[in-house]
Protein backbone atom coordinates (compact mmCIF):
# COMPACT_ATOMS: atom_id res chain seq x y z
CA UNK A 1 0.00 0.00 0.00
CA UNK A 2 1.43 3.67 -0.96
CA UNK A 3 0.99 6.51 1.07
CA UNK A 4 0.44 10.06 -0.15
CA UNK A 5 3.86 10.87 -0.18
CA UNK A 6 4.70 8.32 -1.45
CA UNK A 7 2.68 9.05 -4.68
CA UNK A 8 4.11 12.28 -4.83
CA UNK A 9 7.72 10.95 -5.43
CA UNK A 10 7.03 8.53 -7.66
CA UNK A 11 6.52 10.87 -10.90
CA UNK A 12 9.64 12.54 -10.06
CA UNK A 13 11.69 9.73 -9.57
CA UNK A 14 10.53 8.17 -12.84
CA UNK A 15 10.96 12.52 -14.39
CA UNK A 16 14.42 11.86 -13.18
CA UNK A 17 15.45 8.46 -14.84
CA UNK A 18 13.60 9.69 -17.86
CA UNK A 19 15.61 12.93 -18.33
CA UNK A 20 19.19 10.69 -17.46
CA UNK A 21 18.17 8.45 -20.41
CA UNK A 22 17.66 10.94 -22.62
CA UNK A 23 20.17 13.47 -21.89
CA UNK A 24 22.78 10.27 -23.80
CA UNK A 25 20.35 10.11 -26.58
CA UNK A 26 21.85 11.97 -30.05
CA UNK A 27 19.16 15.00 -30.93
CA UNK A 28 18.54 15.01 -34.34
CA UNK A 29 19.24 18.75 -35.87
CA UNK A 30 16.04 20.88 -36.12
CA UNK A 31 16.39 24.02 -39.11
CA UNK A 32 14.26 26.49 -38.65
CA UNK A 33 13.18 28.87 -41.52
CA UNK A 34 11.46 31.98 -41.56
CA UNK A 35 7.72 32.60 -42.60
CA UNK A 36 6.64 34.50 -45.98
CA UNK A 37 7.68 37.47 -46.43
CA UNK A 38 5.27 40.21 -44.87
CA UNK A 39 6.97 43.60 -44.12
CA UNK A 40 9.68 45.26 -45.57
CA UNK A 41 11.57 47.89 -42.99
CA UNK A 42 13.79 50.76 -43.53
CA UNK A 43 16.88 52.21 -41.74
CA UNK A 44 17.89 55.59 -42.96
CA UNK A 45 21.02 57.17 -42.00
CA UNK A 46 20.63 60.13 -39.48
CA UNK A 47 22.51 62.57 -41.83
CA UNK A 48 21.44 62.37 -45.41
CA UNK A 49 22.96 65.17 -47.62
CA UNK A 50 20.94 66.55 -51.06
CA UNK A 51 22.98 65.20 -54.20
CA UNK A 52 25.34 62.61 -52.36
CA UNK A 53 24.95 59.17 -52.10
CA UNK A 54 23.76 57.35 -48.57
CA UNK A 55 23.20 54.10 -47.81
CA UNK A 56 19.76 53.06 -46.69
CA UNK A 57 18.46 49.24 -45.38
CA UNK A 58 15.99 47.96 -46.61
CA UNK A 59 14.93 44.69 -44.46
CA UNK A 60 11.92 41.90 -45.66
CA UNK A 61 10.23 40.46 -42.45
CA UNK A 62 7.83 37.94 -42.04
CA UNK A 63 4.72 37.92 -40.15
CA UNK A 64 6.21 37.30 -36.62
CA UNK A 65 9.04 40.01 -37.15
CA UNK A 66 11.86 37.00 -38.35
CA UNK A 67 14.15 38.27 -41.16
CA UNK A 68 13.79 36.43 -44.03
CA UNK A 69 17.13 35.09 -44.56
CA UNK A 70 16.44 33.91 -47.82
CA UNK A 71 14.46 36.89 -49.49
CA UNK A 72 17.10 36.23 -52.35
CA UNK A 73 16.23 33.14 -53.67
CA UNK A 74 12.57 33.41 -53.80
CA UNK A 75 11.77 37.18 -53.42
CA UNK A 76 10.95 39.73 -56.38
CA UNK A 77 12.34 43.31 -56.80
CA UNK A 78 11.36 46.63 -55.46
CA UNK A 79 11.09 49.82 -57.10
CA UNK A 80 12.08 52.37 -55.01
CA UNK A 81 10.51 55.22 -54.75
CA UNK A 82 10.20 59.15 -52.60
CA UNK A 83 7.18 60.91 -51.10
CA UNK A 84 8.58 64.26 -51.78
CA UNK A 85 9.14 66.98 -54.71
CA UNK A 86 12.03 64.71 -56.19
CA UNK A 87 13.07 61.68 -57.62
CA UNK A 88 15.57 59.13 -56.02
CA UNK A 89 18.10 56.87 -57.90
CA UNK A 90 18.50 53.90 -58.43
CA UNK A 91 14.96 53.20 -58.98
CA UNK A 92 14.83 49.72 -58.41
CA UNK A 93 16.25 46.67 -56.20
CA UNK A 94 16.76 43.24 -57.57
CA UNK A 95 16.15 40.24 -55.19
CA UNK A 96 19.43 39.29 -55.45
CA UNK A 97 20.69 42.07 -53.30
CA UNK A 98 19.83 40.70 -50.53
CA UNK A 99 21.89 39.09 -48.01
CA UNK A 100 20.58 37.48 -45.40
CA UNK A 101 17.35 39.31 -45.61
CA UNK A 102 18.98 42.25 -46.02
CA UNK A 103 19.87 45.03 -49.07
CA UNK A 104 22.13 47.75 -48.42
CA UNK A 105 20.72 50.39 -51.03
CA UNK A 106 23.26 53.30 -52.12
CA UNK A 107 20.40 56.68 -52.75
CA UNK A 108 21.05 59.61 -54.05
CA UNK A 109 18.23 62.23 -53.61
CA UNK A 110 19.44 65.73 -54.99
CA UNK A 111 16.66 68.20 -53.11
CA UNK A 112 16.69 69.49 -49.79
CA UNK A 113 13.34 68.54 -48.03
CA UNK A 114 11.48 66.48 -45.53
CA UNK A 115 11.21 63.01 -47.76
CA UNK A 116 9.59 59.66 -46.80
CA UNK A 117 11.25 56.34 -48.95
CA UNK A 118 8.59 53.54 -50.57
CA UNK A 119 9.66 50.29 -51.18
CA UNK A 120 7.24 48.27 -53.24
CA UNK A 121 7.91 44.90 -54.60
CA UNK A 122 7.00 44.24 -58.13
CA UNK A 123 4.59 40.56 -57.02
CA UNK A 124 6.23 37.48 -57.33
CA UNK A 125 5.65 34.25 -55.47
CA UNK A 126 5.61 36.02 -52.34
CA UNK A 127 2.99 38.73 -53.45
CA UNK A 128 3.10 42.20 -53.18
CA UNK A 129 4.38 44.00 -50.69
CA UNK A 130 5.16 48.05 -49.46
CA UNK A 131 7.42 49.52 -47.16
CA UNK A 132 7.14 52.89 -45.86
CA UNK A 133 10.39 54.70 -43.88
CA UNK A 134 10.02 57.14 -41.42
CA UNK A 135 9.99 60.81 -42.30
CA UNK A 136 13.42 62.18 -42.45
CA UNK A 137 15.18 65.24 -43.67
CA UNK A 138 18.05 65.55 -46.11
CA UNK A 139 20.09 68.72 -45.58
CA UNK A 140 21.22 71.39 -48.22
CA UNK A 141 24.50 70.34 -49.61
CA UNK A 142 27.41 72.58 -49.76
CA UNK A 143 27.62 75.49 -51.85
CA UNK A 144 28.78 74.82 -54.86
CA UNK A 145 27.89 78.29 -56.98
CA UNK A 146 26.47 81.95 -56.31
CA UNK A 147 24.46 83.32 -58.58
CA UNK A 148 23.88 86.83 -58.81
CA UNK A 149 21.22 88.85 -61.05
CA UNK A 150 21.38 92.47 -61.26
CA UNK A 151 19.62 94.65 -64.01
CA UNK A 152 21.55 95.24 -67.19
CA UNK A 153 21.82 99.27 -66.05
CA UNK A 154 20.64 101.17 -63.22
CA UNK A 155 20.72 104.99 -62.26
CA UNK A 156 23.07 106.31 -60.18
CA UNK A 157 21.48 107.49 -56.96
CA UNK A 158 18.49 105.05 -57.63
CA UNK A 159 17.64 102.01 -55.48
CA UNK A 160 17.38 98.93 -58.01
CA UNK A 161 17.10 95.03 -57.08
CA UNK A 162 20.07 92.80 -56.94
CA UNK A 163 19.72 88.88 -56.35
CA UNK A 164 22.05 86.81 -54.71
CA UNK A 165 21.08 82.51 -54.40
CA UNK A 166 23.32 80.23 -53.37
CA UNK A 167 22.99 76.41 -54.90
CA UNK A 168 24.48 73.10 -53.75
Amino acid sequence: RMTKSRLKLLPAAILMSLCCSLSFAQAADLEISSGDPAEVIWTVPAKVEAGEPFVAKLEVRDRYGNVVTNYDKRGAWFEISVAGRGEVWPKTVLAKSFVKGVADVQLVYKISERIELVARSAGGPTGRLEGRSSPFYVKAGKISEIRVVAPAGARAGSPFRVSVMAQD
